[in-house]
This record gives C-alpha cells, structure tokens and sequence, in this order.
C-alpha cells in the first residue's frame, strides 16, 4: 500500500489544515498504534473534539495564526542574515 507517494492513503485522508496537523497526520501513519487502550483512548479524544465545533474553529484560528508567526519570523530572520 502506497502510505505517503503520489496517489497515496495520505494524499486521499489528509484534511488538515496546518503544517503541524499535516505532520501529526503523517506521525501517526508512520507509527500507528498497537495497542487497543491507547486505539481507544485516542478515537475517545477525536469524538469529544469532533463534538465541540467553537472550541475547534478557536482552536484553528490560534494555530493558523501562530503558523503566520512562525513564517514571518524566519522570514525577517533570514532577510537579515542574508541581505
């Protein structure tokens, strides 16, 4: 099964809104559990979060932002080093 390649399962599934998600998404298809307490304590974790839109859209909203940060930051980091 083609996991991370062009027409890949990551490519079909990947939703994610941020270089973060992307690479949590990534992590745990690369590393997928085994054990079923940690399977289950994990898809416990998604439904509640599934089930508090508000709490997510903040949520996005703050993440995007300080992906924005981030950017801007190695950016004007590297307009300085390099002139």
């Amino acid at each position: 099964m083609d996991i991370f390649g062009e027409r890949s399962l990551f490519t079909k599934i990947d939703k994610t809104s941020t270089c973060l998600g992307a690479d949590t998404l990534r992590d745990y298809l690369s590393n997928p559990l085994t054990q079923c307490k940690e399977i289950e304590e994990r898809q416990k974790a998604i439904k509640e979060l599934s089930q508090k839109p508000e709490w997510n859209i903040r949520f996005l909203a703050n993440a995007k932002s300080l992906e924005l940060q981030d950017k801007s930051l190695l950016t004007n980091k590297l307009s300085v080093d390099f002139p």
